[in-house]
């Protein structure tokens, strides 16, 4: 199965090493995994330009890391969203 794992904590934590256990346990059990960590792409806000529709239908017409993170999360057949809180806990 093609795992995409989608770390959204904004600077590194204790979490990241429990994300980085979860990929090698899905690995071992014969898993494709891939990890995303957010803050090391290069992604803008929406400015509603409305380019993603006229333009270049699907695609941000600025030019981030937008279109690699959206093929990877299509591709997956299980996407995991990870981030941790300022107490500690996991969402």
């Amino acid at each position: 199965m093609k795992i995409t794992i989608l770390n959204g904590n904004p600077e590194p934590s204790p979490f990241d090493a429990y994300l980085h256990q979860l990929r090698s346990a899905l690995e071992e059990n014969g898993h494709s995994v891939e990890q995303l960590d957010l803050r090391g792409l290069r992604l803008r806000y929406c400015v509603g330009c409305f380019g993603c529709w006229v333009k270049t239908p699907g695609q941000c017409v600025s030019r981030d890391a937008s279109l690699e993170m959206d093929r990877t999360i299509i591709s997956a057949d299980f996407l995991v969203m990870g981030r941790s809180t300022p107490d500690g806990l996991s969402c």
